[in-house]
């Protein structure tokens, strides 16, 4: 219903005044609804569709603020639905890679320390164990089956974190390879080692013990795993650590010569070289890979010492006629003498370097060793063939296998159906192969002998002899002397023989009649 108001008009003033308009407003009233002289407004925009809905606007509403309104409904919505959806959590990150994440920033903080806790207790649970690794966390929201299927764990974290655990290391010329947990044991550690290889008694006063090396302890990190205990650092002291040399080969040296020498084995040698076999034979000026064992630390201790030793016994030989030449027997024992003696000494890792003697007092004069060694002529060989074997107590010294390699075609007869009168063993090797001498002595006999073919026989005294047989070269004379382990010849397929090996025989004298005992005892 549209409302109608009259306008007022003030009545002229005995003054001669016209009326007024508003005076407050100098416009016409809120209600009416033309002005004179202004423009009607009403025809466009929201006001003109109120008034055509017959409704009356509200003087606070507009546009903008209708959009405003709609804008924030739907982001609100929007967030609530967000909000709905996901978790609040905490990204765990070790040196820039995400490993997963945490309920709250605690919860994360515990799976890191946990992490590298665990770490520590492999060794031991009261070590505070510690990482230099950069750890971040980063708080975000994810949507729950992320975070389910992400959600970090302590072993995870646990293989990528780098620990260490405070320790203390025996620094050798400024080299650390042995850790302890604490300063206290590795003063220790390395005062046992000292008195070790010091052991005074009663005879023997230390003067000084001293390390060659420069020693001294130091604080560390390591991994929990490096840290030593007190008896495992000191077997380690004295074992040594394992290091590889380059080996310059001498004239005539074989692999077995290059093991003995450096204190190792053929098959650690052919280990490190690449190409080389057992058999392989070597060429003097060139090079060979070892890893000999070098000690961590070198131990000196010099002092004084009081003890008595032996004073060894001249052997005198007596020819006689009426014995098998070259056979010997003992006549009388030789007895070692004894002498107090008085000495300073150095020793490097308990091994006597030098030694200056004081004094010395004989206390029991030795006694000469007398042998009787034979005239008569030589002995005949099984198979045949002669060789001045010398009689003796038949006591078979230290014997070195005559091949570095080969396997046993033929056994010694007393265990081998097929030949029960077999003097020998057959060895089986390629034709050449360097053959050896089991023992030091004298070349009694290198020539021919029928089925045996080339054979060299050596006397190595007190009634032991040894023989090589079918051998393709022979290096040696009769009446040289030679030492163990010397080459004397190689091996072939001469003689009586089916395929190229050699027959290797000990002999034995001590009554005049030969015989002979299975080589493979002594192997």
């Amino acid at each position: 219903m549209e409302r109608r108001v009259k306008s007022r008009v003030r009545p002229a003033s005995d003054s001669g005044m016209k009326p007024a308009q508003d005076a407050a407003t100098n416009t016409a009233g809120p209600w009416s609804r033309c002005q004179p002289g202004r423009e009607h407004k009403e025809k466009n925009g929201m006001s003109s569709l109120f008034r055509r809905m017959r409704i009356h606007a509200l003087p606070w509403v507009s546009v903008r603020v209708i959009v405003t309104f709609f804008v924030t409904l739907v982001a609100l919505t929007g967030l609530i639905a967000y909000r709905a959806q996901t978790v609040p959590v905490v990204k765990i990150v070790v040196n820039e890679k995400t490993f997963g994440y945490s309920a709250s920033i605690d919860e994360a903080e515990n799976v890191v320390e946990s992490a590298v806790h665990t770490l520590g207790e492999e060794v031991n649970t009261d070590v505070n164990t510690k990482t230099d690794d950069k750890i971040t966390y980063v708080s975000l929201r994810v949507d729950k089956k992320t975070f389910e299927e992400h959600q970090a764990t302590s072993d995870d974290i646990a293989q990528y974190v780098t620990t260490y655990v405070p320790g203390y290391g025996i620094s050798v010329n400024d080299n650390v390879d042995i850790i302890l947990s604490s300063n206290e044991e590795a003063q220790a550690v390395l005062e046992e080692l000292q008195a070790h290889y010091a052991a005074p008694s009663k005879d023997n006063s230390v003067n000084t013990v001293y390390y060659e090396e420069a020693v001294k302890v130091v604080e560390t990190k390591a991994q929990p795993l490096k840290i030593k205990g007190q008896e495992e650092a000191m077997q380690a002291l004295l074992e040594g650590k394992p290091q590889g040399i380059d080996y310059v080969v001498a004239e005539g040296e074989t692999l077995q010569d290059v093991a003995r020498k450096n204190n190792t084995s053929v098959d650690a040698i052919v280990a490190e070289n690449k190409g080389l076999t057992p058999e392989s034979p070597l060429t003097a000026g060139t090079s060979v890979k070892l890893v000999v064992v070098q000690p961590y630390l070198n131990v000196v201790v010099e002092g004084l010492c009081s003890t008595t030793e032996d004073i060894a016994y001249e052997t005198q030989t007596v020819k006689d006629a009426k014995v098998a030449q070259k056979t010997a027997k003992v006549q009388q024992e030789g007895q070692p003498g004894a002498k107090d003696i008085t000495y300073t000494y150095v020793k490097r890792n308990g091994a006597i370097t030098r030694k200056d003697v004081i004094s010395e007092e004989i206390t029991k004069d030795p006694v000469t060793e007398i042998i009787i060694e034979g005239t008569q002529a030589s002995f005949r060989l099984a198979g045949g063939g002669s060789a001045n074997i010398a009689r003796g107590s038949g006591t078979v010294p230290q014997i070195r296998w005559p091949l570095d390699t080969g396997s046993i075609t033929s056994a010694f007869g007393a265990k081998n159906p097929s030949r029960p009168n077999h003097t020998g063993t057959d060895v089986g090797v390629p034709e050449g192969t360097p053959c050896y001498a089991a023992a030091s002595g004298k070349i009694v006999s290198a020539s021919w002998n029928g089925g045996y073919g080339n054979q060299i026989v050596v006397d190595h005294g007190n009634g032991v002899g040894t023989r090589y047989a079918h051998l393709s070269v022979m290096s040696v004379s009769v009446g040289q002397q030679i030492s163990q382990g010397q080459k004397i010849a190689a091996t072939g397929n001469t003689g009586n023989s089916t395929g190229a090996h050699l027959h290797f025989e000990i002999i034995i004298n001590t009554d005049g009649t030969l015989r002979y005992v299975d080589p493979e005892v002594y192997r």
